[in-house]
């Protein structure tokens, strides 16, 4: 997680993150004008990107959140065919469709939830209003993103029932409170 779009440059020249078929940022902060200047800036550096503007975005104050989905230039990443724009929820849903991995390609949904929530009825809407989207769209998936809450939490939620999938989380801490809130929910269809 970067906290704003600034920190993001120096992670991008690292060589793990270089070879990542797919990389989600959030909390980039970034206003409506600044995300096509990213992402012609990311283009220049070899991304294919699509970001999503944060939200409330004031005049000299920085938005919330803020997400940009990348892929390497190799790979195609377009928004989906049904839909006039690929962002479900401003500054913290976006979902885009990947050509690298299936024959028909997966969907990737990049999320930001509410700080501060864990699961309380904002992000419990949010991650239903994704649910209700991926199943309408009948294609694997990977959700990534900075969910603000533990994947325990996500999973006592109940949520979970309403996504065809696993939570997938690294074993260490994602936050320096020593919590994991940086994690996935990965398609069923692409489990092995």
């Amino acid at each position: 997680n970067v906290n704003a779009y600034s920190s993001l440059q120096p992670l991008l020249a690292r060589s793990d993150v270089r070879a990542a078929d797919v990389v989600l940022v959030q909390e980039t902060h970034l206003s409506g004008h600044r995300c096509s200047e990213s992402e012609a800036e990311l283009r220049r550096s070899q991304w294919r990107a699509c970001s999503s503007a944060a939200s409330d975005v004031v005049p000299g104050s920085q938005g919330h959140g803020g997400l940009i989905t990348m892929t390497s230039l190799m790979h195609g990443l377009s928004k989906l065919e049904t839909d006039s724009s690929e962002v479900l929820v401003p500054g913290r849903i976006s979902v885009l469709c990947h050509s690298g991995f299936a024959a028909h390609g997966i969907l990737i949904a990049n999320v930001y939830l509410i700080s501060g929530e864990g699961m309380g009825p904002g992000n419990r809407q949010l991650l239903m209003r994704l649910a209700e989207k991926l199943k309408c769209m009948q294609m694997p998936f990977i959700v990534g993103g900075d969910f603000n809450c533990t994947p325990d939490e996500v999973r006592d939620s109940g949520v979970m029932q309403f996504f065809d999938a696993d939570v997938w989380a690294p074993d260490t801490a994602t936050f320096s409170s020593g919590r994991t809130l940086d994690f996935f929910l990965v398609s069923n269809a692409l489990s092995v």
